[in-house]
């Protein structure tokens, strides 16, 4: 029993950084497939990043969309805000789809730039 459950810890593992692997590198088929599976899309990775970060950060706005779409909130993440990532980057149109989908304008991240 407890070998399965191991098992099981090291599959959800893998596929869990195989999403943030999708959403960091723009694959939204690859990402769409894993949120079917039930991969859940709150999740941080080491840093405390949200798969949400990432996708502003990378500006994809159809990864922002998906992951919206699949019950991701806009809670701040990691060094910046989630419209910051996106500007900071350069991505103009992904941070205004950030704030039409109601992230915050001027939130702050966790070291409150």
């Amino acid at each position: 029993m407890a070998v399965a459950a191991t098992l099981t810890r090291i599959f959800r593992r893998s596929k869990r950084k195989e999403l943030f692997d999708a959403v960091r590198h723009g694959d939204v088929d690859t990402a769409e497939a894993l949120i079917k599976q039930g991969i859940p899309v709150h999740i941080r990775d080491r840093h405390g990043r949200t798969l949400m970060s990432y996708a502003a950060e990378n500006g994809n706005v159809y990864i922002v969309l998906l992951l919206r779409g699949a019950g991701a909130s806009f809670e701040e993440s990691g060094e910046n805000s989630l419209v910051g990532y996106a500007l900071v980057n350069g991505h103009l149109v992904t941070a205004k789809a950030l704030i039409e989908l109601g992230a915050a304008v001027n939130g702050v991240g966790k070291y409150g730039k």
